[in-house]
Formats: C-alpha cells, sequence, structure tokens
C-alpha cells in the first residue's frame, strides 16, 4: 500500500496551504497599511479621500513586501506543515518497505515527490496573490521602478552576480517571481526537509512542525539582534546575514549576493543530509520511526 500520486497533490494539506498563502499576504499587507480601517471609515487619515488614500498606499512594491511581513514568520511552520501527509503515513512506509525490500525506494523517493508538490503549491498561492496585486493595480507604470524623469525609486538587489543591479528597477514583477520562488520553493523545500528529517528521530509530528520553527525563530532572534561583532583591528563579522530570515528578505534588503542566501541555509540543509546519509548509507538495521 502506497500513497497515490493523486493523494499525494489532492489532500487538505496542500488545499489548506495554497489557500492559506494569498490570504494571509493580503491580510498582511492590508492590516499593515489600515486597508480595512480605512474602508470601514471610508476615509483616509487627515480628512483626505478614501480613493486617493488608496491611491498613495498601494504600489505593486509595497504590495509584494507587506504582504510577506506575516509570512516571513509562519514560512517554516508552512514548510513543515506540508510534509504531514508524508511523516503521518509511517506504518504504510513501514509496510512498503518489507514488501519492496529496498529501504531507500520506499521511503526516499515519496519523500522528494511531496516536498516537490508541497512547494510547488506554495509557490502556486503565491503568485495567486501577486498576480492579484497586478491585475488589481492598473497603471502598469506602478510595476516599475523607475520615475519618468528615469530615476530608480527603490533599488533592491538579489543575487546580482545571475540577475545584475538594477534586476527589479527593470522589471519588479519578474523580481517578485524570481523572489517568490525563492522564498515558497527553494527555502520551502530546505525546511521541509529540515521538517521531515525530524521525523526519522521521533514519532510525535508536532516535533516536526515545532523543531525547524523554533531552530529559525531563536537563531533569527538571536543574530539579528546580536548584528555586528567588532573584533578589533578594522575586523567587524556581521552576524545578521546569517540570520535564517536573511535569505528570504531580499524585497527590503539593499544587497542579497548568492553567498548571503546560501549560508543562512547551511545549518537546516547540513543536518537533514547528515541525516539522509545516516539512514540510508550507514545504518544497517532498520529500527527507526519507518521501519519498525
Amino acid at each position: 500500500m502506497k500513497i497515490s500520486l493523486k493523494q499525494a497533490i489532492l489532500n487538505k494539506y496542500n488545499l489548506i496551504a495554497f489557500l492559506f498563502v494569498p490570504i494571509v499576504s493580503f491580510f498582511s499587507w492590508s492590516l499593515t497599511n489600515d486597508f480595512f480601517l480605512s474602508i470601514s471609515l471610508k476615509t483616509g487619515p487627515n480628512g483626505i479621500s478614501l480613493s486617493e488614500y488608496l491611491r498613495i498606499i498601494y504600489s505593486f512594491f509595497s504590495y509584494a513586501v507587506w504582504g510577506f511581513s506575516f509570512m516571513q514568520v509562519l514560512l517554516p511552520l508552512l514548510a513543515s506543515f506540508i510534509m504531514l501527509p508524508y511523516s503521518r503515513e509511517k506504518r504504510i512506509y513501514s509496510f512498503s518497505y518489507i514488501r519492496e525490500k529496498s529501504y531507500t525506494k520506499a521511503i526516499l523517493k515519496p519523500m522528494l515527490r511531496q516536498l516537490l508538490i508541497g512547494c510547488t503549491v506554495l509557490f502556486l498561492g503565491y503568485m495567486v496573490f501577486l498576480t492579484a496585486g497586478l491585475v488589481w493595480k492598473i497603471n502598469p507604470e506602478e510595476v516599475l521602478a523607475h520615475s519618468i524623469s528615469g530615476e530608480i525609486s527603490c533599488m533592491r538587489v538579489f543575487m546580482p552576480e545571475i540577475f545584475g543591479e538594477f534586476f527589479a528597477a527593470d522589471n519588479m514583477f519578474i523580481f517578485f517571481v524570481v523572489d517568490g520562488f525563492w522564498k515558497y520553493f527553494v527555502f520551502c523545500f530546505v525546511y521541509g526537509l529540515f521538517s521531515v528529517c525530524v521525523s526519522f528521530y521521533t514519532k510525535k509530528d508536532f516535533l516536526c512542525l515545532i523543531v525547524p520553527t523554533v531552530y529559525y525563530l531563536v537563531f533569527d532572534i538571536t543574530f539579528s539582534g546580536i548584528g555586528q561583532i567588532d573584533l578589533g583591528n578594522g575586523t567587524v563579522i556581521n552576524l545578521a546575514i546569517y540570520a535564517p530570515s536573511y535569505p528570504i528578505m531580499s524585497g527590503t534588503r539593499d544587497w542579497i549576493s548568492i553567498p548571503q542566501v546560501i549560508y543562512p541555509l547551511l545549518p537546516p540543509l547540513i543536518f537533514s543530509l547528515f541525516t539522509l546519509v545516516r539512514e540510508f548509507a550507514v545504518k544497517k538495521k532498520r529500527s527507526d520511526a519507518y521501519a519498525v
């Protein structure tokens, strides 16, 4: 007995995750900009009209950036959530292992499949949010960072080694598509893998949700709070760039290079690779949560 491809795609966890991303992203933007308050009062602050206030608070850049303000805290939990269909079927995989005589095939293949499907679902949910904002704003110039005079009104750099320094200014929509793919697919893939690797050590599903999230929050607060450490002789170590949230904050950072987006992902990735090597290459007798 195995989880079919249809079950791996069409399940309540993927549906919840798909709806969660655009809904929470919209509420994130609207609440941080007093959108609902202005709608209820039918006027903006300081006596300006509602239509004028909505024009002021809405730009495609602020829509995409503020839409992520809540998600930056919830994303590790969401990445772990999409792996619950896999980790909750331990009893099925133990039977599959016995039947197939291949632990790697019975366990690793459906794990990677669920990761790819779940991360794709999250990215598609983000694209719904992003496209809705693009359609909502009638003026296409709002999607560009260049003013009429040619001045760059908002400068954001993401992997300039690949995309160049003026990526966001030249095509903001594509910038946020790439940015969203990194956040909702690549980042979530690493933390989803982190979550499922925790499941090799425990039969308690809630730990698979809590451990990656706690790791993310604790080290993010710690590294961001410490900031820079001056070692003297002009040597300064910036711990903030190693904070787990750093690689997914490209919408608000002026400069993020390839090393800066990779470094914070290395600890959970190293833990995951260590666990997979230990389970599939080193251990000879199966006695973990998936082969009891």
